[in-house]
């Protein structure tokens, strides 16, 4: 069974920069603490992840080529408009090594030329058959990092490559000439101080770009990461913004 809804326009669309999102994977094997996805359903247990059809992403791109034009999606491939993987779960999880989903889709889209921005804490996204689809193609990676202490990244960031493990992937990529960004995202409550040295650290890595996000709340009031975001940072985070309001 495959990810029937792996494309699509953003429901951000009215202010999004970027208005095609694509996911790989259903859902996302790492379980960062902030994640709003999960709020909604979106984080669910490996088993029950399912993957986006690259060969069915393939002949849309090949069909699209033609000038077949039959929806709102096809009109921005048409257009080249670039494409935002990982929007809402990362397309490198560890399964991606067995699976090579994300693999699969970034070929289709170098063979048609399709621009890609890819979204990822996964250090996969820097192995060597994924460099090599990744160069000379019209892509940009951005790796999200919000502090440079691996203690409070894999708290926060669990399961997900430590924040050394990424500065390394970013330097990597930067070597191979692929245009990579930093999104700091989001800034970590009671740390603000750690953006500047994140993006010190990425100039030094060779990062183009710096993009910086604050924390989104889910409305959700039972959000279930809450309780363990508040434990990883070691302070109430409701409690924090709401000093902040007053």
């Amino acid at each position: 069974m495959s990810y029937r809804y792996a494309l699509s326009i953003t429901s951000q669309f009215p202010f999004c920069g970027i208005p095609l999102r694509l996911d790989t994977y259903s859902a996302c094997q790492f379980s960062c603490r902030y994640c709003f996805a999960s709020s909604r359903g979106g984080n669910i247990p490996p088993s029950r992840i399912t993957s986006a059809d690259s060969d069915a992403f393939s002949r849309r791109l090949e069909r699209v080529s033609r000038g077949l034009v039959s929806s709102a999606v096809d009109e921005f491939l048409a257009q080249k408009i670039p494409i935002h993987l990982g929007g809402m779960s990362d397309p490198f999880p560890p399964m991606e090594k067995d699976l090579g989903i994300s693999f699969a889709h970034l070929s289709a889209a170098k063979e048609f030329r399709q621009p890609i921005i890819l979204s990822t804490k996964g250090s996969a996204v820097a192995s060597d058959r994924i460099l090599k689809v990744l160069s000379g193609g019209p892509f940009a990676v951005q790796i999200s990092l919000s502090t440079l202490n691996d203690e409070v990244s894999s708290a926060v960031d669990a399961g997900a490559p430590t924040s050394s493990q990424r500065l390394k992937v970013m330097m990597e990529l930067s070597r191979a000439g692929i245009p990579v960004a930093c999104r700091i995202q989001p800034v970590l409550p009671g740390r603000e101080g750690d953006v500047f040295d994140v993006i010190q650290a990425c100039a030094e890595a060779g990062v183009r770009h710096v993009a910086v996000e604050h924390l989104k709340l889910p409305v959700e009031k039972n959000w279930a990461h809450r309780n363990r975001l508040d434990v990883a940072l070691g302070l109430n985070v409701k409690e924090y913004f709401e000093r902040l309001d007053s």
